[in-house]
């Protein structure tokens, strides 16, 4: 078992690692944000949250996506626009782009892999780039690397094995490591938790901070129906149910599935069936549903990010990428 891990790490590490270094003008300041799972641990979430940091403090920021789930094979900008009914750019540049795209942040450069979408949001001489999913970029200067481990997702095994795409330690390589905690968990009980986590990475005594990621309840009847094609959709329940949200039904797609008039026609009857007068979807899901669904209005379950523990260990780290980067 060990051997397969070992060789699945080996063989994604390959993959992920090739072409020429990507070339980052003295100027220019790079923040990646990655996790070591297989969805869960909040990358896009925090690499927004960096992103628009950096932006209130007067730079120049781009964001660099991989396009996943999308059939773009060169590097491009992501248009930006509402966030429902995003069907053809989900298509093309995947749903995390097109999610981050219509935050109305800074701008979105999206390509088939890291290095692509990194070189591309350069070009936009820009003072800062926040990589999404950049982890496991290497040949490239980044100025802060923020590595992700999630609480409830302790397991330390590598695909297909365990949900870890990469191996545990590799968050030791990081300036930083950001924790999430569990939806709802007491505030208190993270410290212990944190600890225990950062020693089995390896990074006993490694800066972290701690966080989690807050619902914001949209203003639209329910009771509500649940959508959706994320990695972990207990999640997404749970997060409502906290939210203090009436739950009718639930209706739970693969990751990143484009649904298609088939999916939509079944979820139509069986919010109608449940009796939801509103269908909720989470902010990554949207661009891939229409605004509404048999007279049932789409809604979104957005997150923001709430720092619990050391926030004074990020914001020092981002305070010097301000301090260090070209004026605009």
């Amino acid at each position: 078992m060990l051997l397969a891990e070992g060789l699945t790490s080996r063989i994604r590490s390959a993959v992920s690692r090739p072409g020429a270094p990507v070339e980052v003008p003295p100027s220019v300041r790079v923040v990646s944000v990655g996790g070591v799972s297989w969805g869960g641990d909040g990358k896009t979430a925090i690499a927004a949250h960096v992103a628009s940091r950096l932006r209130t403090s007067g730079l120049r920021v781009a964001i660099a996506a991989r396009a996943y789930g999308g059939h773009a094979r060169l590097a491009g900008r992501v248009p930006g626009g509402g966030l429902s009914s995003r069907t053809g750019d989900v298509l093309r540049w995947g749903d995390e782009a097109v999610m981050l795209a219509a935050l109305d942040g800074p701008p979105v450069w999206a390509g088939p892999g890291g290095r692509e979408a990194a070189r591309a949001a350069l070009a936009s001489a820009p003072d800062a780039i926040v990589i999404d999913d950049g982890l496991g970029i290497d040949r490239m200067r980044k100025d802060l690397e923020i590595a992700l481990l999630s609480i409830d997702l302790p397991c330390t095994r590598c695909l297909p094995a365990g949900p870890l795409r990469r191996p545990l330690s590799d968050t030791a390589r990081a300036h930083i490591v950001g924790i999430r905690a569990p939806d709802g968990a007491p505030a208190p009980s993270l410290r212990d938790q944190a600890r225990r986590m950062m020693e089995a990475a390896g990074a006993r005594d490694h800066p972290w901070f701690g966080f989690c990621l807050d619902p914001v309840v949209p203003e639209a009847p329910g009771p509500f129906h649940l959508a959706a094609g994320i990695a972990r959709p207990e999640r997404f329940e749970r997060a409502s149910r906290l939210a203090g949200l009436s739950i009718a039904g639930t209706t739970w797609l693969p990751d990143h599935h484009v649904p298609s008039a088939r999916d939509l026609e079944y979820l139509g009857r069986e919010a109608h069936a449940s009796g939801a007068r509103s269908i909720l979807v989470t902010a990554k899901d949207a661009p891939r549903f229409p605004s509404a669904i048999h007279d049932l209005d789409v809604v979104v379950l957005s997150t923001r990010v709430r720092i619990l523990e050391q926030e004074d260990e990020l914001e020092s780290r981002l305070e010097a990428i301000v301090r260090s980067a070209a004026p605009c």
